[in-house]
């Protein structure tokens, strides 16, 4: 069976809601506009939906020259993607990095809404890190915990929702947070993928992704089930502890689509 893209996302506040598009740029930093903002606390740490599982219910959208974000529930607010502010420090899982505060609305509305003192920081379409050089050659990101890409291939997301079914339980994928969807994988047989190109786009396979709490959070009402990360740990324990998807490098810079081909030396 072919392999084929079958959905594609972008997150562009990190641990906020994602937003799904029919194509991605890829650019020297990874996705366009992918976990470009981060909210942060006066500690220098980021926050994400391990403290505040209601980030999920943070609706994003992104028109043009401008990021809009909030929820029916309370209020929304609108910052322009090329706005510069006051440059404040923080670190993603130790790595140092920074941001510019560009909006106090938008630090005071997550404040509000988090009930805690937290800062919305941009990326200024300026600051970059690099990838784990533990497993490959560097690759850029922004904000991303690791890697700039998850793919997830949807069979391995139907038989965990199999074994789900018993406990009657289903979940969508957006709990895992991907970038790529692709069918035409057998169960979990991302796991395998070495290089390959989608669209104009070669990537290379760098590890299994290791799975938090996070995947316990329904997307849509941030409320918890603590089976998911239990019923993948009966089997799905690995070298890097409860994995689900693949994390990725991009090797060049171009667009991919949906309905574009997974091509592979193997396919």
């Amino acid at each position: 069976m072919l392999a084929k893209i079958t959905s594609l996302h972008i997150y562009p506040i990190k641990s906020c809601r994602g937003i799904s598009v029919p194509s991605i740029e890829v650019t020297e930093r990874g996705p366009r506009w992918d976990r470009n903002w981060v909210i942060v606390n006066d500690e220098g740490d980021f926050l994400s939906q391990r403290q505040f599982p209601v980030l999920s219910r943070v609706e994003v959208q992104l028109d043009t020259d401008i990021l809009k974000f909030g929820n029916a529930e309370s209020s929304y607010v609108s910052v322009d993607v090329n706005a510069r502010g006051s440059k404040k420090s923080f670190k993603v899982w130790g790595n140092e990095c920074w941001g510019e505060e560009i909006s106090p609305d938008a630090s005071a509305w997550f404040s509000n809404f988090l009930k805690s003192k937290c800062y919305f920081l941009s990326s200024a379409n300026l600051f970059s890190r690099k990838s784990s050089q533990k497993r490959t050659h560097s690759s850029s990101l922004v904000y991303a915990d690791g890697y700039p890409f998850l793919l997830v291939s949807q069979a391995s997301l139907d038989l965990l929702n199999n074994k789900l079914e018993e406990k009657k339980l289903q979940v969508k994928m957006s709990r895992f947070r991907p970038n790529i969807v692709v069918t035409g994988l057998e169960q979990h047989e991302e796991d395998n993928l070495d290089e390959f190109k989608i669209g104009e786009v070669k990537f290379k396979a760098v590890k299994n992704c290791p799975r938090c709490v996070i995947v316990n959070v329904n997307q849509e009402d941030s409320t918890h089930q603590n089976e998911v990360l239990k019923t993948l740990a009966s089997y799905r324990k690995g070298e890097q502890g409860i994995e689900f998807g693949q994390n990725l490098v991009h090797l060049n810079q171009g667009i991919i689509n949906i309905g574009d081909n997974l091509i592979t030396s193997e396919l």
